[in-house]
């Protein structure tokens, strides 16, 4: 079980209320990005039973507040901000539809840049 279980979510829900800021923009910025690729990590399960394991936060907090993410789907942050654990803010879709969003994200930032 890649995530903890439902009897576990409070606790868990708990411990992102704790961890979170709320900014202007509505997303939930879990602190500490990784420097390596944006994304936030947080460490679960325990060390005694050796379910202890190191997930990304925003998976996290989206399978405590909204349920399982569905098979053969990843969520995009429609925010752009990987550090925003906001399941508002997390959408499923495929990995196809996530690349296509990334690229014509990429394609307006540079056609801003471009006509600025």
């Amino acid at each position: 079980m890649p995530f903890p279980s439902p009897a576990d979510a409070k606790p868990v829900a708990d411990r992102i209320w704790n961890r979170i800021t709320i900014l202007d923009s509505g997303c939930w910025a879990w602190p500490s990005p990784s420097k390596v690729d944006g994304y936030c990590r947080v460490w679960i399960g325990s060390h005694s039973d050796g379910s202890r394991r190191l997930v990304l936060a925003h998976r996290l907090s989206y399978v405590t507040f909204e349920g399982e993410i569905p098979d053969g789907l990843e969520l995009d942050h429609t925010c752009q901000n990987r550090a925003c654990v906001n399941p508002d803010h997390l959408e499923p879709v495929t990995r196809q539809e996530n690349i296509r969003r990334r690229d014509a994200r990429r394609v307006s930032a540079l056609a801003g840049k471009i006509s600025a």
